[in-house]
């Protein structure tokens, strides 16, 4: 591929997005196994040299439910990435006021 985004959150972050989509198969998934992953992700990415990688920290937005935050996102897709690259967007007004 020309470009990888690595989308990138915490496990506690990702641990109450997987509550909140409620999915069945996914609420045996336990914060140990996602502090796993996320450690695997890390390091497979830290490490990844085979094309151009985007890492979104996705901490403090939500793309899926605020579409300002995903306008974002898809401004800084469509710049120039050259190498490795990290975007820390910082959350919409809109997420800051809920």
């Amino acid at each position: 591929p020309d470009l990888v985004i690595y989308l990138q959150a915490s496990p506690e972050v990702l641990k109450k997005r997987l509550r909140k989509k409620n999915a069945s198969g996914e609420k045996a998934i336990n914060e140990e196994y996602l502090h796993e992953v996320v450690k695997a992700y890390e390091h497979f990415f830290f490490h990844y040299t085979s094309s151009d990688l985007l890492i979104v920290n996705t901490s403090e937005i939500d793309f899926v439910d605020r579409n300002q935050d995903l306008q974002e996102l898809l401004r800084k897709v469509s710049e120039p990435i050259k190498g490795t690259q990290y975007f820390l967007p910082l959350a919409s007004e809109e997420a800051a006021s809920a």
